[in-house]
């Protein structure tokens, strides 16, 4: 299996610097014939700002309620309910859902994911798969299959807080325990969680700053 029509979403929220520099990243990467959408969760203005940083360098640009939160968004993207991006448009296959603070170590992060979960018995491909709670993927990067996310039932028809974002990722019927009941397991590309990506927010401390400035040089300056 190859994926024809895969789609990149960055879930960005009230960090700028954090999208300008995605957005650079995204001009030097490797797309793997995937198109980019950034969805921009807000509280209570929109910031044009983020429509200006993103112009020109994806291919939808979305502004959300930040209602439910990341996984909230992503629900959204699943019932077609991101206003300005409609699966009619763009028959996406695969996803890669990556938050803002997760950035790309490598040029070609795109492709070992999609290759993964290429595989018949993958339902799911992230970073990290952690045992913290239970046996999750987390979801502040993961990829999978269209089909595969039609079926995912989440812990309320409107997601509407963290605490509902806590039930699918690691505490209740979780992503990864409803790929299991399909017959599906989740996995990492690598051994090593920062071998593709780093997670700036949980793993700051791992201070891979030279290596993503190496492969991202016109990104030193925006952040840290």
């Amino acid at each position: 299996m190859s994926f024809s029509n895969p789609l990149v979403v960055v879930m960005v929220y009230n960090r700028l610097k954090n999208l300008q520099a995605w957005m650079e990243c995204w001009r030097n990467a490797d797309h793997n014939g995937a198109k980019l959408l950034v969805i921009n969760n807000y509280d209570n203005v929109i910031d044009q700002d983020y429509y200006q940083v993103s112009s020109g360098n994806c291919d939808w640009f979305a502004y959300r309620h930040n209602l439910g939160m990341d996984m909230g968004a992503f629900q959204d993207l699943i019932n077609d309910r991101i206003e300005g991006f409609s699966y009619h448009v763009y028959h996406w296959d695969a996803v890669f859902w990556v938050s803002d603070d997760t950035f790309p170590l490598t040029a070609n992060f795109l492709e070992p994911f999609l290759t993964l979960l290429a595989n018949s018995n993958t339902g799911a491909v992230g970073p990290q798969v952690s045992s913290e709670y239970s046996y999750h993927l987390r979801t502040n990067c993961f990829c999978v299959r269209h089909e595969h996310a039609l079926q995912f039932k989440f812990p309320r028809k409107k997601m509407r807080s963290k605490m509902d974002c806590y039930e699918f990722e690691h505490r209740g019927n979780t992503l990864t325990s409803q790929l299991k009941r399909l017959g599906l397991g989740v996995s990492q590309p690598a051994e090593s969680i920062s071998a593709y990506m780093w997670d700036t927010g949980h793993y700051l401390h791992l201070d891979l700053w030279d290596r993503l400035y190496a492969a991202f040089p016109t990104i030193k300056g925006i952040i840290p």
